[in-house]
């Protein structure tokens, strides 16, 4: 199981946070690498609601569908998938004077032992670390200057990884070990070279379920 966190301090009351980043019709205006949100339940707020959306993950695009649990006013809920890879998502808002700080945790597991393990660390978490901190910057943007970051880079992003995802599934296909050495390489380095410090967490486990 891996688990990634992200937090940002926004200057905005946390009712204020709350009522805007909990609109599911708002969501795609500034999580990154979302899209077609839509109610799949006549609730369309709060515990038992469904919303059924597309995400693009390493290059792939994925339909996904997630239960929301534990909804409380100003103060968070979790999300179950339903339909997709398995994953669980936490959304806590805590009230910091004027400030309210957001951390989002996301969960998830993949299928493929030793070889998913590898592309989870060297390309899926630190995508999903990379959209996580975006999306919540893109946040605090709309309440501390009314406007939302550019998409361009994050699409570059999508673009690169997919073209990686496509090479490594060749190579894998063709046994060419020397072609997946080539891809992981700089990967690997990257991941080595990233800068500790950051407002976001990560941890891989084992899990025996």
């Amino acid at each position: 199981m891996t688990r990634v966190e992200a937090s940002v301090e926004i200057n905005a009351p946390v009712a204020e946070v709350f009522e805007f980043a909990s609109d599911w019709g708002r969501w795609e205006d500034w999580w990154e690498g979302v899209s077609n949100f839509r109610p799949t339940t006549e609730l369309t707020r709060g515990n038992g609601t469904r919303y059924a959306y597309k995400a693009w993950v390493a290059g792939v695009t994925l339909n996904l569908e997630t239960e929301i649990h534990d909804f409380v006013e100003n103060v968070g809920w979790r999300g179950l998938v339903i339909k997709g890879p398995p994953h669980t998502t936490q959304w806590v808002f805590e009230a910091k004077g004027n400030l309210t700080r957001l951390t989002y945790v996301l969960e998830y597991s993949l299928p493929v032992p030793l070889v998913g393990a590898l592309l989870d660390s060297l390309l899926m978490r630190p995508g999903w670390r990379r959209r996580l901190e975006n999306s919540l910057q893109n946040l605090k943007l709309h309440f501390e200057k009314r406007q939302i970051l550019p998409r361009n880079e994050s699409a570059l992003v999508e673009r690169e990884n997919k073209a990686i995802v496509n090479r490594f599934g060749e190579a894998s296909n063709a046994k060419n070990f020397d072609a997946i050495r080539e891809l992981l390489a700089p990967a690997f380095v990257r991941h080595c070279q990233a800068t500790p410090g950051s407002s976001s967490r990560t941890v891989s486990s084992s899990s025996n379920t």
